[in-house]
């Protein structure tokens, strides 16, 4: 269901697709409830490339980023639009399968760009014109639609900002009206050196006792990891293995990690 719905494995500047593959691959244990904030009509680029070669009636896009609705194919030579395709995604990138003796095609797509991504995004809010809550908001409906409360909240990319680990304290605190609680996970920067971190966490107020405060990126076999990810998955291993209760933290446990 997740990579139905989210993708596969094959980038992760997604963290959702971090989070696929450190909670399921890695260390085996579920559930997990991920919000897109990716908007294909604004977060984008559009690329182009000219006079592919086509082999043996395939040619592979090196991006897992490409919007594969946008995708336009044209015979090198004529200019003419090629519709008789069909796409496929590899650990290469997009892979695409043309019928026809066409040797080169000239591409055009759009690519999601992570860095039109704000952190507004992140936060999301309430739309009284659609009803729907977007972001952060969505927090409450994981008690409301499904009867589970989450354990911890994360945002990977945007938790180290004070305004969005304020918001993230305030609603880890007030799940359901405030029946409920969870831990924030917050990704101190990385361009900081170790004993910098103290002075940071006071200087943008993210001091909370109850927030997780995490440093330094997690790395196994080249791929790099957001540091709350494999946090959330060992706390909950270590619940799992202690019958479900959370009971101690993942301290002295062991990462999946070689660097």
């Amino acid at each position: 269901q997740a990579v139905t719905y989210f993708g596969g494995t094959y980038d992760l500047d997604f963290s959702i697709s971090q989070a696929i593959d450190v909670f399921f691959n890695l260390y085996g244990i579920a559930p997990i409830y991920a919000v897109n904030i990716v908007d294909i009509t604004k977060h984008k680029t559009a690329e182009t490339e000219a006079a592919v070669e086509v082999n043996n009636g395939e040619l592979t896009i090196k991006n897992h980023k490409v919007i594969i609705d946008s995708l336009v194919v044209k015979d090198n030579t004529t200019s003419l639009e090629i519709t008789d395709y069909i796409t496929a995604w590899t650990e290469e990138g997009l892979v695409v399968y043309l019928t026809g003796a066409v040797t080169k095609v000239d591409l055009t797509y759009d690519v999601i760009d992570l860095s039109k991504i704000t952190k507004d995004d992140a936060i999301g809010g309430y739309d009284l014109n659609t009803m729907q809550r977007k972001g952060l908001e969505l927090l409450d409906d994981v008690f409301m639609k499904f009867q589970e409360l989450p354990a911890f909240v994360d945002l990977p990319e945007y938790s180290g900002d004070s305004e969005v680990a304020a918001i993230m304290e305030t609603k880890s605190k007030n799940i359901n009206g405030g029946m409920f609680e969870a831990i924030p996970l917050i990704n101190a920067p990385l361009n900081k050196k170790y004993d910098e971190i103290p002075v940071w966490k006071n200087d943008n107020n993210i001091t909370d006792e109850d927030m997780a405060v995490l440093y330094g990126g997690i790395k196994l076999a080249g791929k790099v990891y957001h540091h709350s990810i494999h946090y959330a998955a060992l706390s909950l291993l270590t619940d799992n293995d202690n019958g479900g209760v959370p009971s101690i933290t993942p301290s002295n446990k062991e990462y999946k990690m070689d660097a």
